[in-house]
């Protein structure tokens, strides 16, 4: 025997459904946080681990630099021969060009910087350090060049230092006399005798290594 419910039952049942179907709505609308907690699709899925593999792989700007790394020139060291030349005089200045070869046959290297020079007595004790000049009334770098710049030294080839002084004695020294040099070649330790080369103690100077034979840059 089939019961037929009140329609208060009823109503009340329908009323109830209305109500969880308006609350479902209503939790999947808002700022989007529905979205972003839910599953990603099959192509999200695929770009994101396309996009991560893609960032993840090294780039052709880093392969390119380390290239031009290990491509780069190398300091000149043991293979520098230091030849004085005949030093030159004009009006009290005395001019002295330092060449430096390049003796290997096999190596090109780069020279960079001031030579170290200084003037000793016959007994080998130091007079005076040259002062470091840019540039002076014989030689160095041009007008306009703010520090040293590095020469590169195929095999055989040659760069050049202007060394220069005054023999017209100044301040407190009376005798500016005649001194041999003792060299050493930029970015080296070792230094070695400058021969029948002589210069004068006073502004006594040295300066940058720069390309050809002349010591002007």
């Amino acid at each position: 025997m089939v019961r037929l419910r009140s329609p208060l039952v009823v109503s009340f049942a329908v009323a109830v459904t209305a109500l969880v179907g308006c609350s479902s709505t209503v939790s999947g609308s808002g700022s989007g946080s529905s979205i972003a907690s839910s599953p990603s699709s099959p192509a999200s899925t695929t770009a994101a681990t396309s996009a991560a593999a893609t960032s993840s792989s090294p780039s052709t700007h880093t392969v390119t630099a380390s290239s031009s790394t290990h491509a780069a020139t190398p300091m000149c060291l043991s293979d520098i021969r230091v030849i004085p030349q005949e030093s030159q005089g004009a009006a009290g200045h005395i001019a002295l060009v330092l060449l430096f070869n390049n003796v290997s046959t096999t190596t090109t290297c780069e020279i960079l910087g001031y030579p170290g020079v200084d003037l000793v007595t016959p007994s080998g004790a130091t007079v005076v350090h040259l002062r470091r000049t840019l540039r002076g009334y014989a030689g160095g770098e041009p007008a306009g060049v703010t520090a040293p710049r590095p020469v590169i030294l195929a095999p055989g080839q040659s760069a050049s230092a202007m060394a220069e002084a005054s023999d017209v004695p100044q301040g407190g020294i009376t005798d500016c006399g005649s001194f041999a040099l003792l060299i050493t070649v930029p970015n080296q330790f070792a230094s070695v005798s400058g021969g029948t080369a002589m210069l004068p103690r006073c502004d006594a100077q040295i300066h940058p290594v720069v390309a050809g034979t002349t010591g002007q840059g």
